[in-house]
């Protein structure tokens, strides 16, 4: 562990050179997520939970700073933290070649999950004549274009789930951890219909370029939650179980 002497130090070299004026002048970071990501980010009784939501708030808490959460939509997401409504993005947000075009990433604070699953009502569906809803601007969406099937798509995954239960689409596909905790939490009127391998790269913390320091300063604190089992701590609640959201 870095202990908290190191971790001050630090936090007070980010707030003399950082380049967010509501983090140098109040020591309030905010966080843009997107609110509907379950067991990253989701709402529960109109309150934000989560793994990410966990994890960025003991961030925070061991740098000594206060934690604003913005909820911002997925498909703009990334344009939001450029326009500076926020400072980092924490989403559940698979680190890749094309996003690191836009902004730069912490570590790793979650494998890349590369397991994704096709859900629906009932097992005999066909991925070739179904109608398939997806979340856009995703790396499952990038995946599933390439695969010549009828794909309609959804602002968000709630929306993509929803289509299914109603009846507007067929099938679901997204990420594994998502979408088994909907077919655990639908009491069994959604099932796993097929799985794909999707190239992913680990969940990490989107920054604007120009905050190296701000993105230092979380990698130093994801470093130090690795070393000590809080973050492990955190898989267990949100993953090794399947939650009730």
């Amino acid at each position: 562990m870095i202990g908290r002497a190191r971790i001050s130090l630090i936090v007070a070299a980010v707030l003399a050179l950082l380049t967010p004026p509501a983090l140098a002048q109040t020591g309030t970071v905010r966080l843009g997520t997107e609110g509907a990501y379950a067991p990253y980010t989701f709402l529960r009784d109109g309150r934000l939970v989560g793994f990410d939501i966990d994890l960025g708030d003991a961030i925070c808490r061991r740098a000594e700073l206060s934690c604003e959460w913005v909820i911002h939509d997925w498909d703009t997401i990334i344009d939001g933290l450029l326009n500076d409504q926020y400072d980092a993005i924490m989403a559940g947000m698979a680190n890749t070649a094309e996003r690191r075009r836009l902004v730069s990433f912490s570590i790793g604070y979650e494998p890349g999950n590369s397991a994704a699953v096709y859900v629906g009502k009932h097992p005999e569906i066909r991925l070739e004549t179904a109608v398939i809803a997806v979340q856009g601007n995703t790396i499952q969406e990038n995946h599933i274009r390439n695969l010549d099937l009828n794909v309609a798509l959804f602002a968000t995954m709630q929306d993509a789930i929803d289509a299914v239960r109603d009846g507007r689409a067929d099938l679901v596909f997204g990420a594994e951890a998502l979408l088994e905790n909907a077919v655990f939490t639908s009491k069994g009127a959604l099932t796993v219909v097929a799985r794909e391998i999707v190239d992913a790269g680990a969940a990490s913390i989107a920054f604007r370029k120009s905050d190296r320091k701000l993105r230092e300063l979380f990698d130093t604190i994801i470093e130090d939650m690795q070393a000590d089992g809080s973050l492990q701590e955190l898989r267990q609640k949100w993953f090794s179980v399947k939650k009730d959201t």
